[in-house]
């Protein structure tokens, strides 16, 4: 297993990767997938200055003082997955409407350390790492025959999530 330092490119043509009569829909169901929230790690702890930066950069963009202890109280407690929310572009800083934390909450399905490990909790939350598992056993596929595409995987991932790179992790947000 091979760790992606970076984004793979979207192969030319993405769309023959999927299959055209592919129900969005049904993919959507990736949502439900929202891994319980992580408390900071060390290496998170140890170097969060961009975290940081993004923070105090996105709280000082606004001059409502209780947005601003908002968003310094909700980088405390989700770290560096709210600084990467904080980048998206539809984040509403007002402070009317929906508050900031019910925002993050909403949007924020997951972080992860590598494309890989992304393609995979994809593939295991719509169910097709069971369906491909039934089928080699069924038909008595040799174990290694079947393998995941993981660029064609997070290709399609990318479309339509938004995945914010960030201190060294992937953070998933819904669109």
């Amino acid at each position: 297993m091979h760790h992606h330092e970076h984004q793979p490119q979207q192969p030319e043509g993405y769309s023959r990767y999927a299959d055209p009569e592919l129900d969005i829909d049904a993919l959507l169901t990736i949502e439900q997938f929202n891994p319980e929230l992580e408390t900071p790690d060390i290496y998170e702890l140890l170097d969060e200055t961009r975290t940081s930066e993004i923070a105090e950069r996105t709280a000082q963009s606004t001059y409502n003082s209780e947005v601003q202890d908002e968003i310094h109280d909700l980088h405390a407690k989700y770290g560096t997955a709210f600084a990467a929310f904080l980048t998206l572009d539809d984040v509403d800083l007002t402070g009317g409407g929906i508050d900031l934390e019910q925002q993050f909450l909403s949007c924020y399905l997951g972080s992860f350390n590598d494309y890989d490990q992304l393609a995979r909790a994809h593939i295991q939350a719509l169910g097709w790492q069971e369906e491909l598992d039934r089928l080699i056993h069924a038909e008595a596929i040799p174990p290694g025959f079947l393998h995941w595409d993981y660029q064609a995987v997070n290709g399609l991932i990318t479309e339509g999530w938004d995945i914010v790179e960030l201190d060294g992790r992937l953070h998933q947000y819904t669109k």
